[in-house]
């Protein structure tokens, strides 16, 4: 009677191990970098762990981008004379280069936005009848993403570089313009521009399961077959 409650423990856990699958690491396999929002133009290099081929076979790579980017304009007529027309716009690109694969990038923009200004009223505040601002925000934007599968053109060279026990490095970097065009007066300008980037790369893989449950689940069927003999006896 002992021996047939072990062996049914036995077989209860070993079916749960297979039922479960239980493994190392699931798929995908995500890994997220961000630079904080910073005054343009910075550059950063992002460590992007590699994938471990005894997680299983990968078979697609992924690679996300989200941006954003904030921006401050003002101007003000210095002219006492003559009246003044501004137009504003600025522009951010925010980009990674994804190592043995190609470059991954996000332009935001904005404007142009017209001002017509009147002669200088005595105040430098970038306010009034002769002077204005311009805010802006991006908000979190997309970029297209990165794709590749096995089996794709490039495939060999871009997974043998995302593979292996150590890390790559992805730089990450901005470039910004701001312009404004003015016509007539005599226009003091200020800009800034701000920008954000994160990166997400997604390992997608065919897992393989745990030494510890592959174990059980084996005995659990070794279990099954026992049962399964002492209950013909």
């Amino acid at each position: 009677m002992k021996f047939g409650t072990a062996l049914i423990s036995i077989l209860v856990v070993g079916l749960l191990a297979c039922v479960s699958s239980a493994y190392a690491v699931t798929s995908p396999y995500v890994i997220e970098k961000q630079h904080a929002l910073e005054e343009t133009e910075w550059t950063d290099s992002f460590s992007i762990e590699q994938f471990d081929p005894s997680w299983g076979t990968l078979y697609r790579i992924e690679i996300f981008l989200e941006a954003r980017t904030t921006g401050f304009a003002g101007w003000e007529n210095k002219s006492t004379s003559r009246g003044a027309t501004v137009t504003v716009d600025f522009e951010s690109k925010v980009s990674a280069d994804a190592p043995s694969w190609t470059t991954i990038s996000k332009i935001m923009t904005d404007g142009p936005v017209m001002d017509v200004l009147t002669t200088y009223d005595g105040v430098t505040d970038y306010d009034g009848d002769s002077g204005g601002t311009r805010n802006y925000d991006s908000g979190i934007v997309s970029a297209a993403p990165l794709v590749i599968n096995d089996g794709d053109a490039g495939w060999g060279a871009i997974a043998a570089a995302y593979t292996g026990p150590g890390t790559v490095n992805m730089p990450v970097y901005t470039t910004s313009d701001a312009n404004l065009n003015a016509v007539g007066g005599n226009v003091l300008a200020e800009f800034r521009q701000e920008s954000y980037a994160k990166v997400t790369v997604q390992y997608h893989f065919r897992p393989v399961p745990e030494p510890a449950s592959l174990a059980a689940c084996l005995l659990g069927l070794a279990g099954m077959g026992a049962f399964a003999v002492r209950k013909r006896r």
